[in-house]
């Protein structure tokens, strides 16, 4: 039985070498234009997101910021499990703790949600080998802020009050 080679068929059809290199070199530069459009998601807490947060006077901006936050904390819930006690799938509590974290940064009701969501969350989560850095890093941000920010006033807030009592937890 003969052999039969089926005829390859570019997929750009017959078109001149230097013109298909043009048009995938023009194909390359929009993949990587597409890739470089897409920002950050929107519930990812940055620093540039905790200074906006606690330094807008505008009460518009003001709201949205908060809102967007509202948003984050409804998300860390999700990924703390704290409905179902730290587990499942959609629980990933390291990461999510150290978001927290950053979120507690924010001055106000966020703050005050956030430290009660952390400390829920270190309340019910069981001990895995992954948790250490991030618990480390939990320890080492709450003895820094108690340091820098809560010793140089003449008394202490309710959130280095509640920090203070994880320290000693």
């Amino acid at each position: 039985m003969p052999f039969k080679k089926s005829p390859v068929t570019d997929i750009f059809g017959i078109i001149a070498p230097s013109y298909k290199e043009k048009v995938l070199r023009f194909n390359l530069q929009e993949k990587k234009k597409k890739r470089s459009d897409k920002s950050k998601p929107p519930f990812s807490i940055t620093a540039e997101f905790i200074l906006r947060f606690n330094e807008t006077k505008n009460r518009k901006e003001k709201e949205k910021l908060l809102d967007l936050a509202r948003k984050i904390l409804l998300k860390c819930k999700r990924k703390l499990g704290l409905s179902t006690l730290g587990t499942g799938e959609h629980v990933h509590l390291p990461t999510t703790w150290i978001e927290v974290s950053f979120l507690a940064q924010c001055k106000g009701e966020i703050q005050d949600e956030a430290l009660n969501i952390l400390y829920t969350s270190l309340d019910h989560a069981s001990f895995y080998y992954d948790h250490p850095p991030a618990l480390f890093f939990l320890a080492e941000s709450i003895f820094y802020r108690l340091c820098c920010d809560a010793f140089l006033k003449p008394y202490l807030f309710s959130v280095e009050i509640k920090l203070a009592k994880w320290c000693l937890a």
